[in-house]
């Protein structure tokens, strides 16, 4: 199992200069300033997949999904690996070139289950693609990348929300909650 912070333990590799983090628009709403940390950045075809985290801006009270939530909850969080999410495409034209998505989610398709941090936004950029997970629940979240879950949904994402379709990338809200608790985003980075 992975997670945020013991990305940090493994790699140990932190941009030289932190401060000068690129952060795509929306991803820049949702992170306290100053908090971005590079954990891992590796070329893939001459451009740099990156690895980042987040504190979140506002971090609601710790909340629990209703009894009737579809999501397994773990001694210590909750499970969405399995997990359905509602896809939303944002409104315009543009959002990321898909082939750039699929690279980024063919590179991690096969690295398993991680855990994502309550409070914490982890996103990853690779061309033009920037893809990213929030976590407002009140509890850890865990994830699994394979193509059945965070893989498939960056590559759904990336080919069902761009221009054709009057769209400028999308997300993919969990349990569907229009809240934003937790989420999976996919957007220009």
């Amino acid at each position: 199992m992975k997670s945020f912070t013991s990305v940090v333990a493994l790699v140990a590799l932190v941009a030289a200069s932190a401060n000068a983090v690129a952060i795509p628009d929306n991803i820049a709403e949702v992170c306290k300033p100053g908090t971005e940390v590079v954990h891992n950045s590796t070329d893939i075809e001459g451009k740099p997949l990156t690895f980042t985290t987040c504190d979140l801006k506002e971090v609601p009270a710790a909340r629990s999904f209703d009894e009737g939530s579809s999501l397994e909850k773990r001694a210590a969080g909750y499970d969405l690996c399995g997990a359905p999410c509602t896809t939303v495409c944002h409104g315009g034209t543009g959002g990321p070139n898909p082939n750039d998505c699929q690279t980024l989610a063919n590179n991690h398709a096969n690295d398993g289950e991680f855990t994502v941090s309550y409070g914490t936004f982890g996103w990853w950029t690779y061309g033009s693609c920037a893809a990213g997970l929030a976590n407002h629940w009140g509890a850890d979240v865990y994830y699994c990348w394979d193509t059945k879950n965070l893989a498939g949904v960056i590559s759904y994402l990336a080919w069902n929300c761009q221009s054709t379709q009057h769209a400028n990338g999308g997300q993919c809200n969990f349990n569907n909650n229009p809240n934003g608790l937790g989420y999976v985003i996919v957007e220009t980075s």
